[in-house]
């Protein structure tokens, strides 16, 4: 992640977690229905089907470190960059993530 600061208010953090958070609980769900073991997704490809968010780069860093790193609801390949729903992840697909305090909970 870059030193300079993000264009994105902390407000606009919570919808942002919340696609990306919702997105990989759909494609996990749906392989786990298909009865295949869930597929590890590119960050990069979800943040940049979101519309109007012009620092794709400093949202997929954000939503990782945010999801991975402060909640621990998705894990990180260990050969590269693609991610996966950890157990506390899916046990949290039904719910909002709230942003507070600059932390997601």
């Amino acid at each position: 992640m870059t030193s300079e600061p993000s264009e994105y208010e902390s407000l606009e953090f919570e919808p942002i977690l919340n696609n990306v958070h919702h997105t990989l609980c759909d494609k996990d769900k749906r392989d786990r229905k298909a009865g295949r073991v869930p597929k590890w997704q590119s960050l990069e490809d979800i943040v940049k089907k979101m519309k109007g968010l012009s620092q794709t780069t400093d949202v997929w860093y954000l939503a990782e470190f945010m999801l991975r790193d402060q909640s621990g609801l998705i894990e990180r390949h260990p050969k590269n960059f693609n991610v996966r729903l950890t157990q506390k992840g899916r046990e949290h697909c039904d719910q909002r993530i709230m942003y507070l305090h600059g932390r997601p909970i």
